[in-house]
């Protein structure tokens, strides 16, 4: 017994602060991993609320375009404009989506269809609507429709 005791001692003072070193490396691998795993999380949670402005952006712009779709041919204009009719550009409503202020303005216009025979050249008329954010006026959706006099 006596040579099991003494020769075990040893061994273990050799080995001593080992597991402190061991766990303060491993403390370190955790650490830079939970960060990497931040930073992804991060990064995706920006992404998904930039998604989710701009479905919005496009709803709205879509709701708009049914709007002026279904307007009376000769209201399809804009104030003091040519064409004259009733959209306001900018729109001077508010609108926030998804936590952002967003500007929508319209822009309408005259287009002339080649193989028509109107003399005009003002054969139905070409409106896009266009939804900006506020703070920054970064484009969030754009879309377009063509009205035709029925």
């Amino acid at each position: 017994m006596s040579r099991r005791g003494p020769g075990r001692l040893r061994v273990l003072a050799r080995e001593d602060g080992f597991t402190l070193v061991e766990m303060l490396l491993v403390s370190l691998m955790l650490v830079a991993l939970a960060s990497a795993v931040a930073g992804v999380l991060v990064s995706t949670a920006a992404t998904t609320a930039q998604a989710r402005v701009r479905t919005a952006a496009d709803q709205l712009a879509a709701a708009k375009i049914e709007m002026i779709r279904a307007l009376p041919y000769d209201e399809v204009g804009l104030v003091g404009g040519n064409p004259p009719g009733r959209l306001r550009s900018p729109d001077p409503t508010v609108t926030e989506i998804a936590g952002a202020a967003v500007r929508v303005t319209y822009a309408v216009g005259y287009v002339d269809d080649p193989a028509g025979s109107v003399v005009t050249y003002a054969d139905y008329k070409k409106v896009v609507v266009t939804v900006t954010r506020s703070s920054d006026g970064a484009l969030l959706a754009q879309k377009t429709t063509y009205v035709a006099a029925s």
